[in-house]
């Protein structure tokens, strides 16, 4: 602090400070998540990429080669999450986004020159390697390098790239062979290494390593030259202060401001993956053809209905907050899987054609998925853990994410061998209600609280982990969270 301006970044506070703007700039905050989020676009084009590419392919692998082919990923992203994590606390938020790049480049080459089956197993591995570090990685950058006014809707544009990754992969097939959409892919991939050079590091990553100018030159970029980042970087300076007096011990996992959020993130990554989407996206064609919609070009709906459905999240997010959007985004879900059940039961027991509620179901279904549980999840990854902890306690809730993922893409086919698709659906719609009743009970909602708030009231709150949605009065703590 200096002595003669009482200032802890060393320049004096001008008199009019009623001048300053009340919000931080959004300009370069803006700038560096779109740059960050190259990597989503990557992770929704390697999610997507079975579907146009199997019908190519299906001449060329069995079906069990098939299966592999489309499940690869999620096993590779079980290594890129803690990955992804180790280089996240070893080189920084920024340069571990340029660490992805890697294995998305190498995965993708291995596809377009690929010379059989265990190329493209090969190639599958190594972008879910990616996909399990980018998740991670771009999470947790947005979460720190984004203000509390806007880290809600900067956080959604992490969801939003990978439907447009979606979007953009269901649409190559119509222009190009399954060999040189990989390599398109592969070139989206590059284009992060040439954005990062421009944007700043992640000013808490970089306090807590002790790069304190560099941290204090980062944050005044981010929050724009005029604005007074002094509040801020005294909150930050004092949450690092106090957690490097005590060196890490498995004891630390026992304090509330871990373990409550920890258990929050891991369950709820469990229910975003075992509702079903997986495998409504890996087998997005095969479910549209069977419900005579081939014709109309129903990956393309797909992927339009989660730019729309994310757009849509990213609107009203730091109004309606995180809660209210995963308990309405569960409803939906919950309904639309049961609607795609009912029309399953009435086709195969009473050959009842209803083809519209199978539309209304399937597009509902992404509807509900991409404006909620697709998103907001992410979001958390980078609100709820405490800095010390953040690399490690998000790479396991990615790697359970990605743990279910991989169960239900693999197992989905014998799923609907022993219970048809109706009874799929079905118990798809149930894990989506369970998931809701888990959100109305145990979330409290975080918009507007910065990082370091969020960290306070799950280390101060002395409820159970059930009652952590119920206000916590002033006389607590000052910085409570409201779950209204």
């Amino acid at each position: 602090m200096d002595a003669r301006t009482g200032s802890i970044t060393g320049e004096s506070t001008p008199l009019l400070f009623s001048l300053r703007p009340k919000k931080p700039a959004l300009c370069v905050q803006l700038s560096s998540v779109l740059v960050a989020c190259i990597g989503s676009v990557s992770v929704g084009m390697v999610l997507g990429y079975s579907s146009p590419a199997l019908i190519e392919l299906k001449t060329e692998l069995t079906a069990d080669q098939a299966s592999w082919f489309g499940s690869l990923p999620t096993i590779g992203a079980l290594i890129g999450s803690p990955l992804g994590g180790l280089f996240l606390d070893l080189v920084g938020r920024r340069t571990g986004l340029a660490f992805m790049v890697v294995p998305f480049v190498a995965g993708w080459l291995l596809i377009v020159y690929s010379q059989g089956y265990l190329w493209l197993y090969a190639g599958r591995f190594l972008t879910g390697i990616a996909i399990g570090m980018s998740r991670l990685n771009v999470s947790v950058y947005i979460g720190e390098v984004a203000s509390k006014e806007y880290r809600g809707v900067l956080g959604t544009l992490n969801q939003l790239g990978v439907s447009i990754g979606l979007l953009l992969v269901y649409a190559l097939p119509f222009l190009l062979h399954w060999r040189w959409m990989a390599l398109v892919c592969a070139s989206i991939a590059t284009v992060l290494l040439l954005g990062i050079v421009f944007v700043p590091d992640s000013p808490r990553w970089l306090l807590m390593h002790k790069y304190r100018e560099e941290a204090v030159s980062a944050l005044h970029k981010l929050r724009g030259d005029k604005y007074d980042i002094e509040p801020e970087l005294l909150e930050m300076e004092a949450n690092i202060m106090a957690q490097s007096k005590e060196k890490f011990k498995l004891s630390y996992l026992r304090k509330p401001s871990v373990y409550k959020p920890l258990v929050i993130l891991v369950i709820l990554m469990a229910f975003k993956q075992l509702c079903g989407m997986g495998a409504l996206t890996y087998y997005a064609l095969e479910i549209f053809d069977s419900t005579n919609f081939s014709n109309l070009h129903p990956a393309m709906i797909i992927g339009g209905v989660n730019v729309v459905g994310t757009i849509f999240s990213a609107m009203i997010i730091d109004k309606a907050g995180r809660r209210i959007l995963l308990i309405t985004s569960g409803s939906i879900l919950t309904l639309s899987s049961g609607a795609l059940g009912v029309y399953y039961y009435l086709h195969d027991n009473h050959d009842m054609d209803l083809t519209w509620l199978s539309l209304v179901g399937i597009i509902g279904f992404f509807i509900g998925f991409s404006t909620g549980w697709g998103g907001i999840p992410w979001i958390l990854l980078g609100e709820l853990f405490p800095l010390k902890v953040r690399s490690a306690a998000s790479a396991l809730s990615v790697f359970v994410n990605w743990v279910s993922a991989f169960i239900l893409t693999k197992e989905y086919s014998t799923l609907e061998g022993f219970a048809h698709k109706y009874g799929a659906m079905w118990c798809f719609s149930g894990i989506s209600l369970l998931g809701v009743i888990f959100i109305v009970v145990v979330l409290p909602e975080t918009k507007g609280k910065s990082l370091e708030e969020i960290e306070e009231y799950f280390e101060q709150s002395n409820k159970p982990l059930a009652r952590l949605d119920n206000k916590v009065t002033n006389e607590q703590t000052p910085t409570s969270i409201q779950t209204t």
